[in-house]
């Protein structure tokens, strides 16, 4: 005789992912100490890299060009051997590296220091790029603030009015 199962399988994704799912399918041979049966899915998804920039606002770079000159090299040698002489203190693995790296990142700022960020555009200028940062950050807080209160309808909170305040000033600025 033959027994034919019949079941409902249901597999929760977000809408924005749900054109991925590839296949699916209910494994009943799996023993998981329980009478549901576990569901696998194959979804074939592309994930966007996060630019590090995003969070810390324009990107900064060392300035390694400055290390092209021999006194500033042979300075920046001083200061990490310097600063590297007291490595013999530090008994944890974790705790010497992250004394390593403080230590050159110390030497780092006080020879090379960082750069400054250039236009992309050749009309843009600094006071632009300014304002576009102040603008990011500024809807950036009205949104956590949208999160942590339930009454994010009301469009006449204080980060919205700056938020519109800084629209209107950026886009006078680039025209």
């Amino acid at each position: 005789m033959y027994m034919l199962c019949i079941s409902t399988w249901y597999i929760i994704i977000d809408k924005r992912y749900r054109n991925g799912v590839r296949n699916c399918k209910a494994r009943q041979d799996a023993d998981c100490g329980s009478d549901h049966n576990p569901v696998l899915a194959y979804i074939n998804i592309k994930l966007q890299k996060i630019s590090s920039n995003r969070s810390t606002g324009m990107a900064s770079h060392w300035n390694t060009e400055l290390l092209k000159d021999d006194n500033i090299q042979q300075q920046f040698k001083e200061l990490t051997n310097a600063e590297l002489q007291n490595t013999t203190d530090v008994d944890e693995h974790e705790d010497l590296w992250m004394y390593i790296k403080s230590s050159i990142l110390e030497a780092a700022e006080d020879t090379c220091g960082k750069q400054v960020p250039t236009k992309r555009r050749h009309w843009m200028t600094t006071d632009i790029l300014d304002k576009m940062e102040e603008r990011r950050l500024c809807k950036n807080d009205r949104q956590k603030q949208a999160k942590e209160n339930t009454d994010s309808s009301d469009k006449k909170s204080r980060g919205y009015v700056e938020e519109q305040k800084m629209n209107s000033q950026t886009t006078t600025a680039v025209k």
